[in-house]
């Protein structure tokens, strides 16, 4: 299945996802940021949840089952998921479970930030945010928006946490991208084939599934399945306390 820009929707299924994590095994070993990733041989995988948290879990079920540690880094002002509902706590715990780290995806603009003092407030603040309500420990971030600002903050910490995109990490990792659902400047198996020294990929969950579809359509499908699921915790509030539904 393609389009004008020659997308091909097989290669975004959960099923290509294994294949190229078994790629990625037998040329790297997987590490977390917070290790010592300065090494040759070395595969930060990312997963920046924008869309759903039920990607998420799938993807990190899989490198569970594969032996693949990765880090999630949650969207605290995300329109998809709410971290505060006790349905995606739960599913949040689970991915940690499975022996993955989780990290904050921060979002500069929704704060208008400027300057470096500001940008440490408000990062500090949504990471222990994150720590209460899934009681961890974070340790990195990544940003959800460039802009100007964000593109001149390069430094390896912030607030004492270690930025996913310092100019350090980016001068060691090559990196690849899925942003929009599909492969942003080339190909995963043209990228495997170089054979780089060492590799930063960055997958969001929500463009993996078990079906081809188009990206458009997986945003859909995230929409539909969070109605449903809306849908019956109101039923089932409804039901609970004997009262009616009037439809």
């Amino acid at each position: 299945m393609s389009n004008s820009i020659n997308y091909d929707s097989s290669e975004f299924t959960l099923k290509s996802y294994k294949t190229y994590l078994k790629r990625i095994q037998d040329q790297y070993v997987f590490k977390f940021f917070t290790d010592d990733i300065y090494q040759e041989s070395v595969c930060l995988l990312r997963h920046d949840v924008d869309f759903s948290l039920e990607s998420a879990i799938n993807v990190a079920e899989i490198e569970y089952e594969m032996g693949v540690k990765s880090t999630f880094f949650i969207y605290p002002h995300c329109r998809f998921y709410n971290i505060f509902w006790e349905r995606n706590r739960d599913i949040v715990s689970r991915i940690i479970a499975c022996g993955h780290r989780i990290g904050l995806h921060f979002d500069s603009q929704f704060y208008s930030i400027a300057n470096t003092v500001s940008f440490e407030k408000y990062l500090e603040i949504e990471a222990q945010m994150l720590e209460k309500v899934f009681d961890i420990s974070i340790k990195t971030f990544s940003f959800h928006r460039t802009d100007d600002f964000i593109l001149r903050s390069t430094k390896e910490r912030y607030a004492n946490l270690i930025s996913a995109t310092s100019k350090k990490i980016k001068g060691v990792f090559n990196y690849i991208s899925d942003s929009n659902g599909h492969w942003r400047f080339k190909s995963m198996d043209n990228f495997l084939k170089e054979n780089h020294k060492n590799i930063h990929v960055l997958t969001h969950p929500g463009w993996w599934t078990y079906d081809e579809i188009t990206p458009r359509a997986k945003i859909e499908s995230i929409m539909e399945e969070n109605r449903k699921i809306i849908l019956a915790d109101y039923i089932n509030a409804v039901n609970q306390h004997n009262r009616l539904d009037i439809k």
